[in-house]
Order: C-alpha cells, then structure tokens, then sequence
C-alpha cells in the first residue's frame, strides 16, 4: 500500500520519464528536471513511452532485455499506442522500473 501511494505522489509531481528516473536512483537526480520535462508525454525518442525510455536509461546494459519485455506485456513502445489503452501510466511506470531492477 505504501509503495502505491508513493508511487501516486511521484505521477502528481512529475512525467512518467521523470516518475521511473526517480524510483530508479533518486529525487535528486538532475536528470529528472533536465531531461524529463522534454521526455514526457510522447516527447521520448521515436515517440516511445516516457516510462520505458526512462528505465533503459538508466540501465544501458539491459536496454534490449528491457524493451523487449515491455513490449511483451503491453503490446507496443509508442506512448501514442499505449494511452487510453490496457494499462494505465502509473502501471506502465511500475512495469518499467521492475523491468529496470
């Protein structure tokens, strides 16, 4: 419960981008008001969930892995295909940063 509310709190303050770079290192890291604010809402390269872009990011040596079980459990990359769909963002967030650990 207390992961959910947490995870609720980060999706009200920042992007889905900036909400797994968090979970992932810290609040504090620049890259979250840096690049995060221009990775949201389709803005990730190719148009790719912020989400996702965030977690390959951060682990480089499973970007392949990472987008390749993404793409498993959700169907499609794109932030375009992927709103209104199935899963919601904050899911979409949770699934990143596991796929991302």
């Amino acid at each position: 419960m207390l992961q959910i509310l947490e995870e609720k709190l980060i999706l009200t303050h920042y992007n889905c981008f900036q909400s797994v770079v968090s979970a992932l290192t810290t609040p504090q890291n620049p890259l979250i008001n840096e690049l995060g604010p221009l990775m949201g809402g389709g803005k990730a390269p190719m148009g790719m969930c912020g989400a996702l872009y965030g977690a390959m990011e951060q682990n480089p040596d499973k970007k392949a892995e990472i987008l390749k079980n993404f793409i498993d459990e959700t169907g499609d990359f794109t932030c375009s295909h992927l709103r209104g769909g199935a899963k919601s963002c904050s899911e979409l967030v949770d699934l990143a940063v596991k796929l991302a650990k």
